[in-house]
């Protein structure tokens, strides 16, 4: 079976360009100049435009603004009993995008990972839209999926969109707001300052300003997207209202109601607080063992013997020699 992920240079093409050959012979296709490194790095070839009518399967892994264009470039071509899928946050456009640009005996299914490019596959979840497919197809990327270890969903590209537009737009918003806001007022994240579950919360706010804004603003033009922002700022501005009224805690707790299991998203948080004092703790009690670590942006592995712990910074003696590195950009694998 012949594969070809476009886009398979980015992040998360790189990473199903490696699941996919498992399964079958894996191309990529890309305009990036790392294109050719990358083949070479994971041991797969190059795809060009005209070799497409070649492929089993052609997976769309682009950015959401150029999704639209790639597809009515690359999906004609596609050639009887291929298999068209995509990556795409977003569904119902890029579905009906390799609906429109392909013929009737091309199958269509949309993916949609939910997570991100560094994370463990084991246990995560993709969802599934089949939209015109043969059996097979199907099975086949439940196959892929579930020998990694990942959980599928099956869902309209409709329903998709609905329940993203809350998921991943509300709290794309609501956090970008805060970002917003502490621009407004010249206020700094002074991280000695913040109690750990506020620094969590920082965390994620800083999380999501760290990435691509042009991609987080494509996906708030989910279709569905403007009536859930909408809600939200109506909500803020009676929240802001009831504290003059003081209906504060009335609406606080409506909404606790609702949200039904609050009791084990408490303790879910300590336990993200807790994980964070005890990393601290035993490596200080580590001092002049050997560990082990991982570079969490590159999954360089770093072993050397622990000097000092001082805050978020170690100190190790790595090949004779000192080097300080930010335990934020490390995770301990093992310690001696």
């Amino acid at each position: 079976m012949k594969i070809c992920v476009v886009g398979g240079a980015g992040k998360m093409g790189r990473l199903f360009a490696e699941i996919f050959s498992r399964y079958g012979e894996v191309y990529i296709m890309d305009v990036s100049e790392e294109t050719e490194s990358v083949a070479r790095k994971l041991s797969v070839g190059m795809c060009s435009l005209e070799e497409i009518p070649e492929m089993d399967v052609v997976v769309f892994s682009v950015p959401i603004e150029n999704t639209s264009e790639v597809i009515r470039e690359v999906a004609p071509r596609a050639k009887s009993g291929a298999l068209l899928t995509d990556l795409t946050s977003l569904k119902e456009f890029p579905v009906r995008e390799m609906l429109n640009n392909s013929s009737e005996d091309v199958s269509v299914i949309g993916m949609h990972p939910l997570f991100g490019p560094f994370t463990p596959l084991k246990g995560q979840t993709v969802v599934l839209t089949p939209a015109r497919h043969r059996e097979e197809h199907l099975e086949f990327l439940e196959e892929v999926l579930e020998g990694e270890g990942v959980k599928t969903v099956l869902m309209s590209p409709e329903e998709h969109d609905k329940i993203m537009a809350i998921v991943q737009c509300l709290s794309h918003f609501s956090l970008v707001s805060f970002g917003v806001v502490l621009r407004k007022l010249g206020f700094k994240p002074l991280t000695h300052l913040i109690p750990p579950v506020y620094l969590i919360f920082f965390d994620l706010v800083g999380r999501i300003l760290h990435q691509n804004p042009r991609m987080y603003e494509e996906i708030q033009k989910n279709p569905h997207a403007k009536e859930v922002r909408k809600a939200f700022i109506e909500s803020v501005v009676e929240l802001n209202k009831s504290v003059d009224e003081s209906k504060f805690a009335e609406l606080m707790k409506r909404a606790s109601e609702h949200f039904e299991d609050t009791f084990h998203a408490f303790l879910r948080s300590e336990k993200l607080i807790k994980c964070k004092i005890e990393e601290i703790e035993l490596l200080k009690s580590s001092i002049n063992s050997e560990i082990v670590l991982r570079d969490l942006k590159t999954s360089e592995i770093l072993k050397g013997r622990l000097l000092e712990v001082e805050e978020n910074l170690l100190r190790l003696e790595v090949n004779g020699q000192t080097v300080t590195i930010n335990l934020d950009e490390y995770e301990v694998i093992r310690r001696s």
